[in-house]
């Protein structure tokens, strides 16, 4: 079952019998402002080959600045490597 949420949050996937780790869920962010938070998006790098995650960035988007400016801007906000 899936839903969506208004936080970045990861999900470790468990095999039902021996509980051993088997996937990660990625739950990126949102574009809305829901309580306050930047809107949020994530790029996700894979390996070609395995396509195995190999990084993770997350860019904001800076609202008191494009309401200053008029001038949209997203940052740069974190990575996992």
């Amino acid at each position: 079952m899936h839903g969506h949420l208004h936080d970045e949050q990861w999900q470790v996937q468990r095999d039902v019998l021996e509980k051993k780790p088997i996937g990660v869920n990625y739950i990126v962010g949102s574009v809305t402002t829901e309580h306050h938070r930047p809107p949020s998006f994530a790029v996700i790098y894979l390996d070609p080959n395995s396509l195995v995650p190999v990084e993770y960035e997350t860019y904001v988007f800076d609202l008191d600045y494009a309401n200053k400016y008029d001038i949209p801007k997203w940052e740069f906000s974190h990575s996992y490597t």
